[in-house]
């Protein structure tokens, strides 16, 4: 979820959020808050949610999640959330959607197969095949993702990380696409 940025330099917020939100970030929230998901902890692990500190008694309800630890004098507990997807993952299946909201709507889906499929707000170019491929290694900088790959024919690599305008990516030096 977004930090609330103002507060680094002094500027409060009364409801405690940020006073400009990303449009992915107020879906998420709304997906979370309003359940989009049937079941919370596909949702969970949908976004890459390993640890999940929860203030409230919600937590012990939820089927899957797993209590690691818990806050002696306060109700907060941290809970595990079993096998969620990578941060970084390769596909070579995709859906349609025609905006972030219908995507974020369809991946939430219980049919839906996380971790195989993606869905996207347009056809990638080439079209990924039946390739087979693993991420080799990753690095994760400030400002900077890198991943090597290694595939038997063109594949989606899918980053669960928050979208922001103005990503680049590049394949063996070359620019190439983001997609959504």
């Amino acid at each position: 979820m977004g930090p609330n940025v103002g507060q680094l330099d002094g500027w409060l917020h009364e409801d405690g959020l940020q006073g400009v939100e990303l449009r992915s970030v107020a879906l998420t929230n709304d997906a979370a808050i309003n359940g989009w998901s049937e079941d919370p902890v596909r949702f969970l692990r949908a976004m890459n949610v390993r640890w999940y500190a929860d203030p409230t008694m919600a937590a012990d309800t939820l089927s899957g999640l797993r209590v690691v630890a818990r806050h002696p004098d306060l109700p907060l507990r941290l809970v595990e959330v079993p096998e969620p997807l990578p941060r970084a993952y390769l596909v070579s299946a995709f859906d349609l959607a025609a905006g972030p909201a219908e995507a974020l709507r369809s991946s939430l889906d219980a049919g839906f197969p996380l971790g195989l499929s993606v869905v996207l707000e347009e056809t990638p170019d080439p079209e990924p095949n039946i390739g087979k491929g693993k991420v080799v290694s990753t690095y994760y900088g400030q400002n900077d993702v890198r991943v090597r790959v290694s595939t038997t024919g063109p594949m989606l690599l899918v980053l669960s990380d928050r979208w922001y305008p103005g990503w680049k990516a590049r394949v063996n030096g070359n620019d190439v696409p983001v997609l959504r």
